[in-house]
């Protein structure tokens, strides 16, 4: 039974390490692709010369920004989700999502 429960412990131990690197790979995620959309100024006048068109787009970039930050730690516990085979979870929470969005 010792023997057992030391295992057990082992593998408790080992997944909350797994969770916080997905957590940890999920916020460098996030803040990357902030970076990205952080260069959306510098970029737009590539595409666009109209200064209205511009100024919509800049008023746009925190909104999504934020929604970024958020979906690197959403990945994370998604994959996190998936490696404990939590697969009713995930599937309740997609089902929630769509019928509410």
């Amino acid at each position: 039974i010792h023997g057992i429960k030391a295992k057990s412990e082992a593998r408790a131990n080992a997944l909350r390490k797994t969770i916080n690197n997905f957590r940890k790979v999920g916020a460098c995620f996030g803040v990357l692709l902030v970076s990205l959309v952080s260069m959306i100024p510098l970029i737009s006048r590539y595409f666009t010369s109209d200064p209205l068109v511009m100024q919509k787009v800049n008023g746009a970039i925190p909104g999504v920004a934020l929604f970024l930050i958020v979906n690197g730690l959403m990945c994370a516990g998604e994959g996190s989700l998936l490696g404990q085979k939590d697969l009713v979870f995930l599937r309740n929470s997609y089902a929630l999502f769509f019928f509410t969005v």
